[in-house]
């Protein structure tokens, strides 16, 4: 394994050629116990086979990797020299770019191998044994300096604070400030799920890489340790404050740490100091802080440790600085015991043993109730009562998985609401999680009480906030048991409910740290709350890469990416995340952008087979993004709304302009072809609508008469409007209705019209009229459109295709060739439109006969090419599919006899596989056989042998069944209803109607006896 050869491809920008790079990779150890791989170009000359022509330049790496030991093998130090030639011209840029990205193989290695939180909460472990369990002697300044600075933040009161607006409502947040000075105080208590230690130790590992980390991300510049003693230490930190024209601020200060004397209170002091080490410097101006950091214990809870932690802290920035500065710095360090309590909080522990004690109260109540309380039960449970006969408006909750109602009449000063969703858990368990108003998961938002005091008998909209804000509660219960189940218990529904959590605004995106955005912190929040998702982070790491690319939804070029699940990383997650975006633009419905994103990408595909939730997640998260970003929907939706406005507009115009230059005929002939598509354009509104209230159908009519019926179809749909209660079909259907109405009545139509006068005209007078052509142009556009739209739709549906796989599935995944292949359709139908047009329009103008014997030509070809057909000749049976290249055979015919009937059993084999094929979707199948007319077969026959009576009768059988067809045929078209109606009514007049009926009866009951008679019987009727 010390010799290895390895070929890459690395793709470069448009329009520089791919680049290819062929290198032999050597390694070896030095005597110093150094590993050190050697990486060098393979020979000009050597070739390698892609199994395709893959068009690439030859380019040149070479470098060496030095990997130095460090701390007992546990640790490495690694240094990468490199040189690349590029093979070519390459822009100066592109070098630039291209070079960081081949240095990041070090800083790679270092993300793939690091283990920073286990060494920093080893250090820790360390630490608190040290505090925990060692004496420290403290010399009696240090005694001295502790009681000082602890007194001095004692004697100020409460009433010298002023309280500030806690980000974090766990922690309570105060200042004193005075205007125009350099120096604030601030104060912040909280409560830590740790023993005193385990939180003291998190505090003064001051160098950890986390606190490292956290100290650049926050604006830190420079920061030291110098360790004085176990209880002491010399700290050096420097903030850019991100304020223009204020210097960074440089703080040097000193720590200490001491129990209190029954070991129940930890105190630690900090002060700032001078000291050799850390002189001062002139591009920094020097601050200043004081501040104490008080550990309690308090009592366990849930069978967690507690500590109550106050930190009070003196802090000079030095200068004069604005209260607003000094508010918002002073907030930034309080937030600390944010960060402090977020890293030990173990609410969901906590709140689960407390939820369990409850549940155990619940399912042991055995007290009786008083008879107010019997009372109070009985009113409450008749509330429900209130939405029994489906009253009250639809109310749009935050989770689709929420069903809400809100009912009131105008002028009542208070209001019912309604809510309805699925939890995953049992009765008790939820009722307990509502009756446990101290859980720390309860929410606290001030949106409910706001609502309100605000809301009045005058205001609907404030009474459907007030209500949704109270309904929302259900959501919430849900969301809270959702997080209680583990990845093993998902299933389909916990998919779509993970879905919308995932999709849903929560309150730590108001709070989101600094370079983190909203998306990424509402993410980072649910994988650390909800146990499925936190499983999903720990088996995958790039899981929560992948999510917050998809969540943020944000229209990029699509990448690809082959990587399979075992290997998949954050940089391939990125690219297949970000990739769904493109997707949901491309597409007109989730499932189809979904289909679609998944078949792209391997790993996804195996995320899909893994996991039965994966893929109704996807399609719920899809759903919603749709909804609020539908790019390609409305685009789709807007345009074809334009291009059907513009067309009629068009058309219009040609009316009159027919009728104002002596084309009477032409204009009236367009205005019936405009006049048929609004009459059944009206025709579909007042079925949609004629169950609904009056005014909706004169509306909807109205809109229709103005020309504007597929732009208002259009923002329905686009709106994501829902099907009304009393309308047939929903939206989408009623929009495809209404286009396929347009090109039968307006659009194919007229354009062949009006191409059939334009040439006339030209023809006559050598004049080509513009805007005729252009209204010709917009009606080709406007079916190419339309029927592209539906086609594309069609094939690109998930359900279709797996129903149907050998019909549909031909345009291919990527949302880049879709697009493509989308135009193309467009382009191609309007063109076949436009040489049909004119291709009619000229045969018209030789004779009108020839146009039928077109249209009959054209279908007849239609019918050849789409009809399967299978016919023997040769000894041969063939399949004829006009889908194919050419006649199939499909065997011998037995015997050899085209004449017989033995090809049929062939031909039968061949349909039966067909049907059961497509047996479980579908069931309509047309089976026709073309046979010669037996009258023609038999008059031949006569002509051979006039004196033979029996074909003579078989001639007069034959001509005696089709006189009972036509018959047949009459009887079973004519409209037998008045006639029976009037009978019935004469029948029922007279008082004979019971006596028939009763008669009837006896009839049906004896036919009935004498089928069920036996075996006989049975074959009789046979």
């Amino acid at each position: 394994m010390h010799d290895i050869e390895l070929v890459v491809v690395k793709k470069m920008p448009f329009p520089l050629t791919n680049r290819e790079f062929l290198n032999r990779y050597l390694s070896f150890k030095e005597l110093s116990g150094d590993l050190v791989l050697v990486f060098e170009a393979l020979p000009d000359g050597t070739k390698v086979d892609y199994g395709a022509n893959l068009k690439v330049v030859r380019a040149k790496s070479t470098g060496t990797f030095r990997f130095k030991p460090l701390n007992d093998d546990s640790q490495c130090e690694v240094t990468l020299v490199h040189h690349g030639h590029a093979g070519g011209f390459v822009p100066e840029r592109v070098m630039v770019a291209k070079i960081p990205q081949a240095l990041s193989a070090v800083s790679n290695m270092r993300e793939h191998f690091q283990r920073d939180d286990a060494i920093d909460d080893a250090k820790r472990s360390e630490l608190a044994e040290i505090i925990n369990t060692s004496k420290q002697p403290y010399l009696p300044n240090e005694d001295k300096f502790i009681d000082e600075v602890s007194a001095k933040f004692a004697s100020m009161g409460d009433a010298a604070f002023e309280k500030l607006d806690s980000p974090d409502h766990f922690v309570h947040m105060f200042s004193a400030f005075k205007e125009g000075s350099s120096t604030t105080i601030g104060r912040a208590t909280t409560i830590v799920d740790a023993t005193i230690a385990e939180v003291a130790a998190w505090e003064l590992a001051k160098m950890s890489r986390g606190n490292l980390k956290g100290h650049v991300e926050f604006g830190g510049l420079d920061r030291d340790l110098l360790k004085i003693n176990d209880h002491q230490s010399i700290y050096h930190v420097v903030y850019d404050l991100s304020i223009p024209k204020f210097l960074p601020r440089q703080w040097v200060g000193r720590v200490f740490w001491k129990w209190a004397a029954d070991k129940k209170e930890l105190t630690v002091v900090g002060d700032s100091v001078e000291h050799d080490e850390f002189p001062e410097r002139k591009e920094y101006l020097r601050a200043s802080s004081t501040g104490v950091l008080k550990y309690k214990e308090e009592a366990e809870v849930g069978g967690c440790p507690q500590t109550k932690v106050t930190w009070i802290q003196q802090l000079d920035l030095g200068g004069a600085i604005p209260k607003w500065v000094q508010n918002r710095q002073g907030v930034g360090n309080l937030m600390y015991l944010s960060t402090m309590r977020k890293r030990f909080d173990k609410s969901p522990a906590i709140d689960t043993a407390s939820n369990l004690r409850l549940v155990t109260m619940i399912q042991n109540h055995d007290e009786p109730y008083t008879e107010i309380e019997e009372e109070i039960l009985r009113v409450g449970v008749s509330h429900f009562s209130t939405f029994d006969s489906q009253k009250g408006k639809e109310l749009k909750m935050a989770s689709t998985l929420t069903q809400a109602k809100i009912a009131f009449e105008k002028g009542d000063g208070h209001a019912w609401g309604w809510a309805k969703t699925t939890v995953k858990a049992s009765p008790e368990h939820v009722l307990a999680h509502v009756l446990d108003y101290y859980r720390r998961s309860k929410d606290t938002s001030k949106e409910v009480e706001r609502s309100m005091k605000v809301v009045n008998d005058h205001n609907r909209e404030l009474y459907q906030r007030y209500m949704k804000s109270r309904l929302a509660r259900v959501t919430a219960i849900q969301v809270f048991h959702l997080g209680l189940r583990g990845l093993a218990e998902w299933d389909e529904k916990d998919g779509e409910a993970v879905g919308e959590v995932l999709v849903t605004k929560t309150d730590a995106e108001k709070h989101h740290g600094k370079g983190e955005t909203t998306v990424e912190a509402r993410l980072r929040e649910l994988m650390e709350k909800q146990k499925g998702l936190k499983e999903l982070g720990e088996k995958w790491g790039w899981f929560e890469v992948l999510l917050t690319k998809i969540v943020e939804n944000k229209l990029r070029p699509g990448g690809d990416s082959k990587a399979k699940l075992c290997n998949m990383s954050e940089k391939e997650a990125n690219v297949i995340g970000g990739a769904l975006a493109s997707s949901i633009a491309a597409n007109l419905s989730a499932p189809a952008a979904v289909d679609e994103w998944i078949l792209r990408y391997p790993a996804m595909e195996e995320l899909e087979r893994e996991y039965v939730w994966f893929r109704p997640m996807m399609d719920t998260i899809a759903q919603r993004l749709l909804e609020s970003v539908s790019w390609g929907l409305k685009l789709r939706l807007y345009a074809g709304a334009g291009l059907s406005t513009l067309d009629l507009i068009t058309d219009l115009y040609m009316i009159y302009t027919y009728a104002t230059t002596d084309k009477p005929g032409t204009a009236l002939s367009l205005g019936i072809m405009v006049g048929l598509c609004l009459l059944f354009q009206l025709l579909v509104v007042w079925t949609q609508a004629r169950k609904g209230p009056t005014l909706v159908m004169l509306k909807e009519m109205l809109i229709v008469l103005s020309g504007m019926k597929p732009g208002w179809d259009a923002v329905n749909v686009a709106n994501g409007a829902e099907r009304s209660s009393y309308a047939l079909v929903d939206p989408s259907t009623e929009l495809v209705y209404t286009r396929c109405i347009e090109m039968c009545f307006e659009s194919v139509p007229g354009s062949v019209l009006t191409t059939y006068a334009t040439l006339h005209e030209l023809a006559a007078s050598n004049i080509l009229s513009k805007r005729a052509v252009g209204s010709i142009v917009v009606s080709a556009l406007t079916t190419g459109f339309s029927a592209a739209t539906i086609s594309f739709d069609f094939d690109v549906s998930p359900e279709k295709r797996r129903d149907e796989p050998d019909f549909y599935g031909y345009i291919p995944d990527a949302a880049s060739s879709r697009t493509l292949i989308f135009g193309c359709m467009i382009m191609n139908s309007a063109l076949l439109l436009l040489v049909r047009s004119v291709s009619m329009a000229l045969l018209a103008m030789v004779g009108g006969r020839w146009v039928l014997v077109y249209l009959v030509s054209d279908m007849g070809m239609y019918f050849v090419y789409k009809i399967l057909s299978y016919v023997p000749s040769g000894g041969k049976v063939y399949e004829l599919d006009g889908l194919k290249p050419g006649p199939v055979v499909l065997g011998d015919v037995p015997g050899g006899d085209n004449s017989g009937k033995g090809w049929m059993r062939v031909a039968r084999e061949r349909i039966q596989d067909r049907i059961e094929r497509y047996a479980q979707t579908e069931i309509k199948f047309n089976l026709m056989a073309v046979v010669e007319d037996k009258r023609v077969k038999i008059q031949k026959v006569m002509e051979l042998d006039p004196g033979d009576v029996s074909l003579v009768e078989a001639l007069e059988r034959e001509e005696a069944k089709r006189a009972g067809w036509e018959t047949e045929n009459a009887r079973r078209q004519h409209n037998s209803i008045p006639f029976v109606i009037e009978l019935v009514r004469q029948l029922a007049e007279k008082g004979k109607l019971r006596d028939v009926m009763k008669k009837g009866e006896e009839k049906v009951k004896a036919k009935k006896e004498a089928g069920g008679g036996g075996a006989a019987g049975g074959g009789k009727r046979a």
